[in-house]
This record gives C-alpha cells, structure tokens and sequence, in this order.
C-alpha cells in the first residue's frame, strides 16, 4: 500500500507537499479465535466493549490496554469468531501474556501458520494460493461482494466478455474418493480425456475436522461439477 501511494505521489500528485510513512512494523498483531474468544475479550476492555453492538462482524474499534492505544477488528481466517488486536509492537509480548492469562480458564492456546491454513481452507477462504492474478470476485465467489451500483477500481475491466465466461475455473472444495491419498498442491485437473486440462489444485491440508485430506482448487464450470470425480495429477507426486 506504501508503494502504491508514493506510485500515485509521485505519477499524479507530484506538487503536494507530503510524506509517506510505513508503519507496518511499529505494530503488533495479535489473533484471538475460537468459541470462548469473546469471553476472553471481555475479559480485556469490558463486557460492553467486545458485544456485537460494539463490535459487528466487520467492525472496528478502538480503546486502551494500561493506557497504550489498542485497535481491535472483528475478523480472521480461522472461520469462527475471532478477533485480530493490534498494539504498538514494544508491548505485544504483554498482550499475549494477558491474553494467555486470561484465556486460560477456557483452555487457550497459541496456533501458528499450519492451523491457520487448515481451518481457512476448511473455511473456504481465499488466499496466496489461490489469488494467482488470473481470477476475478466471481470466480472466488465473492462477486456479491463487489459494489451493486457506482464505480469502484476494476469495474471496467471485469465487463470484458473473457471475464464473464460461465466456463472459467471457479473455486471448489476438493477431497479424495479414498479418504486418504494426499493431494498435491499445484496438481492439474482433468476427467478421462487426458489432455483435456480443467483445472488445478491451489491449496491443500490434513482436516482435523474431517479426519481426511482437503483442498482447494480453480476448475473449468467449477458450480457446476458438485459431487463430481475428476482427476488430479502431478508429475511430482
């Protein structure tokens, strides 16, 4: 997003007389996911501060922890209520010390990277994988996410007629018939016709939920495949 500001400073704005700061890394980012994460919330600013009316799905705000400035969003790639806490990053490992403290009455625990990419592709939610540069809202499921009226960036360029193709590759939720065969990330799709090239595996993980490998993929009519057997094939695999 820097870049991207000092790109429109320099190419349309040259004359106004600001200064473009990163502050990413001044920052520490905390998520508190799970059931009992409200709870533990609650615990922090104060019951009226971590309800639904304070902080919807979405939503955003703004308090104190001892005094130091605390932003606190409603969202997270786990698929369940969570909550993302950021606080300037001389006091994170307070936080999280807090947090520990506090949660551990409802049995909290740290999850890193792994876990949070099985439960996103449980979830079905998009990230590097499948944000290849080559899709669109639609493609991803997201299209009703898009602005219904007005203009926004990338509006014209999504009325292409290539863009709008029942046929492109859409996001599916994959798993194998066996139950047990893992499934290569990057392995191309296809049905009995060898060469005929539908698709391909963009994200996979062992699902704890469903004791079983899981994955996502973009494939040709994808909506329109449910319940289908298709193959998928990797020369590294």
């Amino acid at each position: 997003l820097a870049r991207r500001l000092d790109y429109y400073h320099r190419v349309y704005w040259p004359n106004l007389d600001l200064q473009i700061v990163n502050v990413t890394d001044q920052w520490a980012a905390i998520a508190l996911a799970g059931p009992h994460s409200r709870a533990v919330l609650a615990k922090l600013v104060g019951p009226g501060g971590a309800d639904s009316a304070a902080l919807p799905y979405m939503g955003f705000r703004e308090t104190l922890f001892d005094g130091i400035p605390l932003r606190i969003h409603r969202i997270s790639f786990s698929g369940d209520l969570a909550y993302e806490i950021y606080i300037p990053a001389a006091y994170g490992s307070s936080l999280w010390d807090c947090l520990m403290e506090l949660g551990a009455e409802y049995g909290i625990t740290p999850y890193g990277i792994d876990a949070l990419n099985a439960l996103r592709i449980e979830k079905g939610h998009v990230a590097g994988g499948e944000l290849d540069g080559r899709v669109t809202p639609d493609d991803l499921g997201l299209g009703r996410m898009l602005r219904q009226d007005g203009d926004f960036i990338g509006r014209r360029g999504l009325d292409r007629p290539g863009l709008s193709d029942a046929s492109r590759w859409k996001l599916v939720g994959i798993a194998p018939v066996d139950g047990h065969t893992s499934l290569p990330p990057g392995a191309k799709i296809i049905d009995d016709t060898p060469d005929r090239y539908l698709g391909e595996v963009t994200s996979t993980t062992w699902s704890p939920m469903l004791q079983r490998p899981i994955g996502l993929a973009l494939v040709a009519d994808g909506r329109a495949r449910h319940g289908q057997q298709l193959w998928a094939t990797s020369p590294l695999a």
